[in-house]
């Protein structure tokens, strides 16, 4: 009996230590919570709302976007419409080069198909845009002596004012 009374005295003196614990505990939760308050009034006086007029954000991004569109709203689906022809690039008949690409051996078997004729099973095109060459001019003036003896100099367009220059054409 001796050995319970100890254990329920070890157990209560346990409970009152939890106690002063959990009491603890409790009051500074409390003023943690408190310091958050100030702190995140602090903050919402301190910050400025970003919007893609005060910083780099782009205007899609705002959050309080006004929709500018005048347009009415429709019934119909985005997009083309059912019975609306499509417009897509053309294939041309005659295209400046040819590019024939065939398989030179089997992926089964390895075997060398360099001599068996080949079928068309399709073709696709692509349209190229050729790379833009500069083209160099070079103004020359000249002189010429009269058998006066007046020398005549010959004058640049009024548009060449420097040794080199980018041309009218030049944007």
């Amino acid at each position: 009996m001796g050995v319970l009374r100890k254990e329920n005295q070890d157990l209560k003196q346990e409970n009152q230590l939890l106690k002063l614990e959990n009491q603890n505990l409790k009051q500074e939760n409390q003023t943690l919570k408190q310091e958050n308050q100030t702190l995140k009034r602090d903050l919402e006086r301190i910050k400025i709302k970003k919007n893609s007029n005060n910083s780099h954000i782009p205007p899609s991004q705002d959050i309080a976007r006004k929709n500018k569109s005048l347009r009415q709203k429709s019934d119909k689906k985005q997009g083309g419409q059912f019975g609306h022809d499509g417009y897509t690039l053309k294939m041309v008949d005659t295209p400046d080069e040819v590019k024939d690409y065939q398989p030179n051996y089997c992926k089964l078997c390895g075997e060398d198909l360099t001599q068996i004729p080949a079928i068309l099973i399709g073709s696709r095109q692509t349209v190229e845009i050729p790379p833009i060459e500069p083209l160099i001019v070079q103004h020359n003036v000249y002189r010429k002596i009269c058998n006066c003896g007046y020398c005549a100099d010959a004058a640049f367009p009024e548009n060449i004012t420097a040794p080199i220059s980018y041309g009218s054409s030049v944007q």
